[in-house]
């Protein structure tokens, strides 16, 4: 074949190679993008899903402050919320189209990392470390990237089963650089006596897989408590600020 046509159905080759890339990390963009969108000339309302329902199963029935079923239903209160805005932004939206003026709302995505406050998710062990006979580091196999926590944030540590019942406990993880420069959540527990959940912690090797359910918010109970007339009563175990 000659040369020149070789090069030239290479070059065609790679086109319709980078145009099928650019199509499928377009369908993979419009896929995590919610709200009001322009799409192919046209004003498109992509409302996010509503958050996961939980099974009345997945409450542990331990008292955990706040439990699973209380964050959904705050979760869901905020998706009602936001899909009201944008439903109402969206008919601004197509009446200042007609009027021959555009107004775009700028898209959400919903959040990424390992953490989901409606499930427990399982994240592996990277290290430990033990500090005499009461104490222990967890190293978790997961980066600042992938495990976010803001100010007033905790996780839930979940152990047992369906059958035999849950033991979930509240654990503040810290952000530490890692001996290999990464920085990974670090968590410090007390182990005590015959308490099952310090058994279960003092157990754990690396690659020992914790059920994890996060990030979990108690500062708007706090704020809710601290707005009450009357005397307010702070009740606080452990090393975390977790009540």
């Amino acid at each position: 074949m000659n040369p020149a046509v070789q090069a030239l159905l290479d070059e065609i080759a790679r086109a319709k190679k980078r145009a099928a890339e650019k199509k499928t990390q377009q369908a993979a963009t419009q896929q995590t993008q919610y709200g009001i969108l322009h799409i192919d000339g046209h004003l498109q309302l992509r409302l996010p899903p509503p958050p996961p329902k939980p099974s009345k199963e997945d409450c542990c029935q331990t008292g955990c402050t706040p439990c699973i079923l209380d964050t959904y239903a705050e979760q869901h209160r905020a998706y009602e919320k936001t899909v009201e805005a944008l439903t109402k932004q969206f008919e601004k939206a197509q009446k200042g189209e007609e009027a021959g003026c555009e107004f775009v709302h700028p898209h959400t995505a919903l959040p990424g990392g390992l953490l989901d406050p409606l499930r427990f998710i399982g994240i592996p062990v990277r290290r430990t470390q033990d500090y005499g006979a009461r104490s222990r580091l967890l190293v978790l196999e997961a980066t600042s990237n992938e495990f976010v926590l803001s100010l007033g944030e905790h996780i839930h540590l979940r152990i047992g089963c369906r059958e035999n019942g849950w033991i979930t406990k509240p654990f503040t993880p810290v952000m530490i650089q890692d001996s290999d420069g990464v920085v990974r959540p670090h968590v410090f527990v007390r182990l005590y006596p015959g308490n099952p959940m310090s058994r279960f912690l003092s157990d754990v090797q690396q690659g020992t897989t914790l059920m994890v359910r996060g990030p979990v918010r108690t500062i708007e109970n706090m704020t809710r408590a601290l707005a009450c007339p009357g005397p307010t009563v702070l009740v606080a175990g452990g090393s975390g600020i977790a009540p």
